[in-house]
């Protein structure tokens, strides 16, 4: 958003602290095919793994919810009638648990009521179980690391040959821990690292009489159930009795070791008292069912479904699914739900497939009720939003412009779009309706692109807000307003490879004018984490040079770099505020977290100061896009953030909007206007006192920092009609050469 070009600037202003408490979400009504959905700001969903957890402990078990995609936490407390709950998103009960990547599963242990947390390692590198035990005091949930000792803290097992080893599991497996023998311990099975049979880690809790919550495993199968997985075929091939593995002869064996990508779920499918077992695999879209016909002590996979869990409505999510079975509808049966595994070209907005068990005799056990659990309250885009804020029909309020990295299609060729959400709301309580799906109808480029990025701002000096759009190559689209200010957004045709600038990879613009001459510049993230600067030549046909090496330009702004040590990618996405404390930078990055720079203006080639690198002490995903705007006129800016799952958070903030911002040194002089009546309903004069006869520019810009009119004089005064204003307060900015000034008035 273009900030408001104002009266002073306070000179030795200094920086108090910022961020002095975390952020809290709030929500605004989000209205999507005629329907207001529930929860619009869960930042959406790609990769979901679902557990229970009473999370409030009434008696309800309510949901835990991981995504790999960013690999961050959301919390639903179960609520309505028993016989029909509904999930009610509680980010609250969020931030009680540990940071946790790849996978998670919820599981008591050590049967004190409460669910225990198996997750990935957390030794970069090293695969393997990491365990937290839980515990609930004072409505508060802690989560304490066990210990496994040496060498790195994670789950271990004893083999065959007596050898103390560490349970492997992958980063991008699923595991089952479960009751797998019936001796009420847990255990874990998994596939070994060739990926083609399963181990089972036996816990000797029971067997060795060892104190209740013990985790002292040995490896007590490397065939668990007896069946191997090619990767050739979605179904296994079984052995020919109990306590044998399969017998293969060299053809199969020659896709042993083909790869380490499968998730399993175990539960008693029949009702015959033993662990059955769901197999999702990385090479295909559906799971399949294997029955045990042996004991809960020796399992025996003998029957196969590769159309589980219904033969009408079979799963088909690509690619890579893993099941899940909870009771989430409220009739006291196991349900099943389905989501993709896999972070890269899979399915993104179908991603949790909810089957509700039928009544028995059925045809199939289940039948699907949605493809879209909990996502669906959401708006979900698709993979990796960014939003941005603009006033597209000119009514005074911001309307949201959502781009996203992509849509998973079929084929194989993704979808981008820009997604535009009118502001139907008031100016303390917005509301934002979906308008166009296709905005600007950027889809007529995704033959040779995606990854759109948006930002709004002035590059050619006609009074309006053009659009500026990044994407996946780094280089930038430019769609232009030819409305004029104060009108309704009208666009010509989208420009492609505006002026030839190319940053390399995950363009992100924004606009502003950094140096304060009256010109917006042109801020440019991308993957690698600095941020590119473009300074506006001042020229209406080219308004920027493409050569980071010329005057005013820089690949390197401020020394910003979003990168972690020793990663590749930093993925920054930059955004100027204009606060009480001067002009702030705000930058998302790959990891997640939000970065605060401050000494912004005319500090191209210096240092820029971090003041927080962590704002809001927010855990919202990886890969980061904020867009700042006070959007229920309270004096302070609110944070919606874009993040890879494809959907958006809204934040309070504690960043206060500045009515004064600063104005450049370099206007040497002042000009000497009167604007009346103010306030004013009909007919705003503006008459001056001194540069009469010479060309002056004058700028109205609201208290949204939206310029909506615009025009340039070398009379002695002039009117402004402002009948059809919003009521509220405006500031006139006017400047000749070297001299501006700037007045407040307000419309009744």
């Amino acid at each position: 958003m273009k900030h408001i070009k104002c009266l002073i600037w306070i000179l030795g202003i200094a920086f108090s602290p910022i961020n002095a408490q975390d952020y809290s979400s709030w929500s605004a009504p989000i209205i999507k095919d005629g329907s207001i959905l529930s929860n619009p700001f869960g930042g959406g969903l790609n990769a979901p793994q679902l557990s229970e957890i009473d999370l409030n402990q009434d008696g309800r078990q309510d949901l835990f919810v991981f995504d790999r995609a960013g690999n961050v936490v959301l919390t639903y407390l179960q609520s309505g009638p028993m016989d029909a709950p509904q999930y009610e998103w509680a980010p609250d009960y969020a931030a009680a648990f540990p940071k946790l990547e790849n996978w998670v599963l919820l599981r008591d242990y050590n049967r004190d009521g409460l669910p225990d947390i198996f997750a990935y390692s957390d030794i970069p590198g090293i695969d393997g179980i990491v365990v937290y035990t839980s515990a609930f005091n004072n409505g508060n949930w802690t989560f304490e690391r066990l210990d496994f000792g040496p060498p790195f803290n994670l789950i271990q097992y004893v083999n065959r040959n007596g050898n103390t080893l560490q349970a492997y599991v992958s980063r991008i497996d699923y595991p089952a821990v479960d009751d797998i023998d019936g001796d009420g311990d847990l255990d874990i099975v998994t596939f070994d690292p060739g990926g083609s049979f399963v181990d089972f880690y036996k816990n000797m809790e029971m067997e060795d009489d060892l104190p209740a919550g013990s985790l002292v495993f040995e490896l007590a199968d490397d065939c668990w159930g007896g069946f191997y997985e090619s990767g050739i075929s979605s179904a296994v091939t079984f052995s020919s009795s109990p306590g044998e593995c399969v017998s293969l002869d060299g053809a199969d064996l020659v896709a042993t070791g083909r790869h380490a990508g499968s998730t399993l779920l175990t539960f008693d499918a029949d009702g015959d008292g033993d662990k059955d077992l769901v197999l999702g695999d990385i090479s295909f879209d559906n799971i399949n069912l294997l029955y045990n016909d042996g004991t809960p002590e020796l399992a025996w996979m003998n029957r196969q479904n590769v159309s589980f869990p219904s033969l009408s409505d079979p799963v088909k999510v690509p690619i890579f699914p893993a099941a899940f079975a909870l009771e989430t509808t409220g009739d006291e049966q196991i349900d099943i739900l389905v989501a993709p595994n896999e972070l890269q070209n899979a399915e993104d907005v179908d991603v949790l497939w909810q089957y509700k068990a039928n009544s028995p005799g059925a045809e199939s056990p289940y039948r699907l009720l949605t493809k879209q659990f909990l996502a669906e309250d959401m708006l979900d885009v698709g993979t990796g939003t960014q939003p941005v804020f603009m006033d597209y029909n000119a009514d005074g309020k911001l309307d949201l412009l959502v781009g996203h990295i992509s849509r998973y299609t079929d084929d194989g060729f993704p979808i981008s779009t820009l997604h535009l959400f009118e502001n139907t709301g008031t100016q303390e309580s917005p509301a934002f309706q979906l308008v166009d799906d296709d905005y600007l109808n950027l889809s007529a480029f995704n033959q040779t692109t995606y990854g759109f990025a948006p930002a709004v701002g002035e590059i050619d000096k006609d009074g309006d807000m053009d659009i500026i759009i990044g994407e996946q190559f780094g280089s930038l689209y430019l769609a232009r307003n030819e409305a004029g200010p104060g009108n309704p957004m009208s666009f010509s045709a989208v420009i492609a490879d505006f002026m030839d600038i190319d940053v390399g990879l995950a363009s992100v613009p924004f606009l502003y004018d950094l140096n304060e001459d009256g010109y917006d510049d042109l801020l440019v993230g991308e993957r690698t984490g600095n941020v590119n600067l473009f300074t506006h030549t001042g020229n209406t046909e080219n308004p920027y040079h493409n050569d980071l090496s010329a005057d005013g330009n820089t690949a390197n702004l401020g020394q910003i770099n979003t990168r972690l040590p020793g990663f590749l990618n930093g993925y920054s996405a930059p955004v100027v505020v204009a606060s009480t404390q001067g002009p702030l930078l705000v930058t998302g990055s790959e990891e997640g977290n939000l970065l605060l720079y401050g000494e912004v203006i005319n500090n191209r080639f210096g240092v820029m100061p971090e003041l927080n690198d962590h704002l809001g002490n927010l855990n919202v995903g990886s890969r980061t896009r904020p867009a700042l705007a006070d959007l229920d006129n309270d004096g302070f800016f609110d944070l919606v953030t874009g993040n890879l799952r494809g959907g958006l958070t809204l934040h309070r903030t504690d960043i206060r909007v500045d009515q004064t911002t600063s104005i450049k040194n370099n206007f040497t002089e002042t000009l000497d206007f009167e604007v009346y009546p103010n306030p004013v309903q009909d007919q705003l004069h503006v008459t001056w006192r001194s540069f009469a006869g010479q060309q002056v520019t004058m700028e109205v810009w609201n208290a949204q920092g939206q310029k909506i009119h615009y025009l340039e004089t070398d009379g002695t005064q002039q009117q402004i009609s402002v009948s059809d204003w919003t009521a509220g307060l405006y500031v006139l900015r006017a400047y000749s050469g070297r001299a501006m000034a700037a007045k407040w008035f307000s419309v009744q």
